[in-house]
């Protein structure tokens, strides 16, 4: 497995007290040995903290005086002795200065940018179905629909890409509709369904870069600021707003219903999550990578799959 090399001596391991790092949530579960605890953090260390030929080892391992969840442990390597850090009782999380590690998620978001990460086989079809989950106001979800759209550019006339949203609703209203961001980003989800449903695909795209740009960033202050934005942005690619609004209050909360047993449906609940021809997608999420994982969806690729997307914004690390 590919390592991240740190300089050490070990990002200074050096326990700083830090009300949210240490914060205590629940209860643990599981409780493991510090036998068990000492080989888990000596794995974890030189898998992917230290340099080759640094090996550490945990000379010491024993209660948390001040913290009762953790174990303290003091880690030596060849250059560096002594330092003093901590790790869970469950063995899952590993403390660094201020910072917890979840070391399960750590390990895969390693193995992930090392291209190491387990991919179901993808399918083939000729025309491959293409679905982009995400909720309207979640940042990472609006990174992958700004790598998603010169896909869509590219190969809009040979894949089906679909939009889908990540919320839910208790009820009939508009009102009840809920997502991680609040009401307001429910009710864009189905706004935005509404635009797919009513309208051509390339508009929803525009709609959204339209969005993305100018109202994601003020749609905290809600009420007639946004209400203003999603309207002018709506007109700027050529919708009609009281054709938008029917929509919304006559068929808003069933789309977001759809969406949702959808997402169950592939045990979707983070913001991006990419399904192509029914599988998830584990790789990248900019434009070159999302175009080859859906080039290799097909049966026959058409010759815009030779073509090579620009990447230098970089990739979409995160998740709502």
């Amino acid at each position: 497995m590919k390592k991240l090399f740190f300089t050490l001596i070990i990002l200074s391991l050096i326990v700083i007290v830090s009300g949210c790092a240490f914060t205590k949530d629940r209860e643990l579960s599981d409780i493991i040995s510090p036998e068990e605890a000492k080989a888990k953090a000596e794995e974890f260390i030189n898998n992917y903290l230290v340099d080759p030929g640094n090996e550490a080892i945990i000379s010491n391992i024993e209660d948390s005086e001040n913290y009762s969840d953790y174990y303290k442990v003091i880690v030596d390597t060849v250059n560096t002795k002594g330092i003093e850090s901590l790790i869970s009782k469950d063995g899952k999380k590993f403390i660094m200065r201020d910072d917890s590690v979840n070391m399960e998620e750590y390990a895969q978001e390693v193995a992930s940018q090392a291209g190491q990460t387990a991919q179901a086989e993808i399918p083939k079809s000729d025309n491959p179905k293409v679905e982009l989950f995400v909720m309207a106001f979640c940042p990472y979800g609006v990174q992958a629909e700004a790598s998603m759209a010169p896909v869509f550019d590219l190969l809009r006339d040979k894949v089906n890409i679909n939009i889908r949203y990540i919320a839910g609703a208790s009820g009939n209203e508009l009102s009840s509709i809920s997502s991680l961001h609040g009401n307001i980003e429910g009710v864009e989800d189905a706004r935005q369904l509404c635009i797919a449903k009513n309208y051509s695909k390339k508009q929803l795209w525009d709609y959204v870069s339209r969005i993305n740009k100018d109202c994601y960033p003020i749609y905290n202050q809600g009420g007639d600021v946004y209400k203003s934005c999603w309207e002018k942005s709506a007109k700027g690619a050529g919708l009609n707003v009281d054709k938008i609004n029917i929509c919304l209050s006559d068929e808003g909360v069933e789309l977001i219903k759809a969406d949702s047993q959808l997402a169950n449906q592939y045990g979707v609940s983070g913001s991006p999550s990419l399904i192509i021809n029914g599988v998830i997608y584990s790789g990248g999420r900019t434009p070159e990578a999302y175009k080859q994982a859906i080039c290799s969806a097909f049966n026959n690729q058409p010759e815009e799959c030779g073509i090579a997307l620009d990447d230098s914004s970089g990739d979409v690390n995160g998740g709502c």
